[in-house]
């Protein structure tokens, strides 16, 4: 068909003004997407990668830690097993004497060898759409030049394309407090030979919170340290009771905490000396009291916590400061950072902040310099694997499909943190809302409740783990902009509800759907008080109308608003 996409990028090629219609810098999701779904515009393609194919992801994020996390829940259903009176299961903790033996290092055989199949289904996956691999590392050395040199020789290559796209991604920022080169990062975790006894975590973010999760759950000794309270970009409640999970099983959590240094023993262990500045531990300071181990902002402290010595900071505010030893590993999650150094941003021109080393770019994946773009990590939007496969695929229908206006939504994404359980969520936190709609404007529905897993067995009610759920609504049509759970599966749950959400469904259109019942995930449709919206909903009946809503007739005797 003359005239079409195809054509014209195939013309564009055969011009001969460069070598490539695209030239890809990164072969991550990001990049290998985009790069695969420009070829099948029929764009000539070159795809530029120095490392193992596939990214963070596959190599050292999604992947082998979804792999651990599995791992980690089938332990924790060894040891619930029991309690459903099925014999001959050891109950003991992992690699205890009456537990479970953790095989780490044939984990990590089969887990290194399962990423390196899905390295091969990545370059099959170029090959069979048309895409150049040029095997090496790309510098841009003028305006829609790049130069590669090259991985299996001490040759360089230099490549041409009209459009040129940056997807190098990022990698784990590392400690920068004395001795942390003795630490390891996330990437670290995953060439560790044997399983660690004690290991401490230094990072609350959710890549800290789900590695001292698996720690735990596999048997280690886990000590959590965060100089906020653990994920403390997710909604309060979330935060809270992920941090009481963690302290039910066993992981000592250290909030509101500095690392000063980390030392290193004769033994080979390592001690870490900290500072805490924990609010509940400056008012004890300030009453003259000392200081209970039992308290660190409200959630029980670590043992060492009791040895501590009262200290103050420049500005006279008063803390802790104290020292925990004897671990044989501790590991650094304290954010990432971009991969552009050495890439020739500033020979083109192209805007990026020097500190972070994200790259600027508008609503269309463009930097400031005509024909080069950038997308996931590296861009520091939203730090997450289909974010930069739904960039990656949306620039390459732009640039040679010919679909001008379409732009990723980066509003409303749906996540996930594999923790001990799982945290789902998607939309506004509560205090984002009541900050955006004001308080009075905004409407919150929760629930907490044993998961049926734990509520067939015989435990004490308080000592069942519970899952939580939160609906935040704003206005008076009660609009979704908010889910929020933890529990067990809610990262099975939270996909099908994204969708909603991003729909714009309201609280009424949750309560009309039929429930599925016995799960989990009917308390989102049944959240009470059920069929008690300010609006009636499109689907149950018996409810106001909206002529009745507008006349002010009451809700019926059987509801009653919350």
């Amino acid at each position: 068909r003359a005239g079409t996409p195809r054509r014209m990028a195939a013309a564009a090629a055969s011009a001969g003004e460069f070598d490539f219609d695209y030239v890809v810098i990164g072969g991550g999701s990001g990049g290998v997407a985009s790069a695969r779904r420009a070829a099948g515009h029929g764009a000539k393609v070159c795809l530029i990668e120095g490392a193992r194919l596939g990214g963070t992801c596959v190599n050292v994020g999604c992947v082998p830690k979804k792999v651990m996390f599995n791992v980690a829940s089938a332990v924790e259903t060894i040891h619930d097993a029991s309690k459903f009176y099925i014999g001959n299961i050891p109950t003991g903790k992992p690699n205890a004497a009456d537990g479970p033996s953790v095989g780490w290092a044939a984990i990590k055989e089969r887990r290194d060898a399962y990423v390196a199949r899905l390295n091969g289904v990545y370059a099959k996956l170029l090959d069979g759409s048309g895409v150049t691999l040029i095997r090496g590392w790309g510098t841009l050395t003028a305006a829609n030049t790049v130069q590669v040199k090259l991985t299996d020789s001490e040759e360089t290559r230099t490549v041409t394309g009209k459009n040129v796209l940056i997807a190098v991604g990022g990698k784990p920022r590392e400690g920068f407090f004395p001795g942390a080169e003795h630490s390891i990062t996330s990437n670290g975790f995953f060439e560790l030979e044997k399983q660690p006894k004690r290991v401490a975590v230094i990072g609350g973010g959710y890549i800290g919170v789900e590695m001292a999760g698996i720690f735990r759950a596999l048997g280690s000794q886990v000590a959590l340290f965060s100089r906020t309270s653990i994920l403390k970009t997710f909604d309060e409640d979330i935060s809270q009771r992920v941090n009481d999970a963690y302290t039910k099983m066993g992981i000592a959590t250290q909030p509101f905490t500095d690392i000063d240094r980390l030392e290193k023993n004769a033994d080979g262990t390592m001690t870490i000396v900290w500072k805490c500045w924990a609010p509940e531990r400056s008012a004890f300071i300030e009453a003259g009291k000392s200081i209970p181990a039992s308290v660190v902002d409200g959630f029980p402290a670590c043992s060492c916590c009791a040895a501590a010595e009262p200290i103050t900071d420049k500005d006279g505010k008063p803390g802790m400061g104290g020292s925990t030893g004897g671990f044989d590993c501790v590991l650094v999650a304290i954010g990432r950072t971009t991969m552009v150094e050495g890439l020739g941003l500033e020979a083109v021109g192209i805007d990026f902040d020097k500190r972070s080393g994200r790259i600027a770019v508008n609503e269309h994946s463009e930097t400031n310099v005509p024909g080069h773009f950038a997308l996931g990590d590296v861009i520091g939007k939203a730090d997450l694997t289909p974010v930069a496969l739904a960039a990656g695929r949306t620039l390459a229908d732009r640039l040679f499909l010919g679909v001008g206006g379409r732009t990723v939504d980066y509003t409303n994404i749906p996540t996930v943190v594999f923790s001990h359980p799982p945290v789902a969520t998607v939309g506004l936190t509560q205090k984002e809302a009541e900050d955006k709609f004001g308080e009075a404007n905004v409407t919150v529905y929760t629930s907490t409740f044993a998961n049926m897993w734990h509520g067939f067995m015989d435990m004490e009610a308080d000592d069942k783990p519970k899952t939580f759920m939160k609906v935040v609504c704003s206005g008076d049509e009660e609009r979704v902009v908010g889910i929020h759970m933890t529990g067990i599966a809610v990262d099975e749950m939270l996909q099908g509800f994204g969708v909603a959400v991003k729909m714009g469904c309201t609280k009424s259109d949750l309560d009309s759907v039929i429930a599925i019942h016995p799960t989990s995930s009917e308390e989102l449709v049944t959240m009470g008080p059920w069929g008690g919206s300010k609006v009636a909903s499109r689907g149950i009946g018996g409810l106001r109308t909206a002529a009745e809503i507008a006349a002010g007739a009451p809700l019926p005797k059987d509801v009653k608003p919350e």
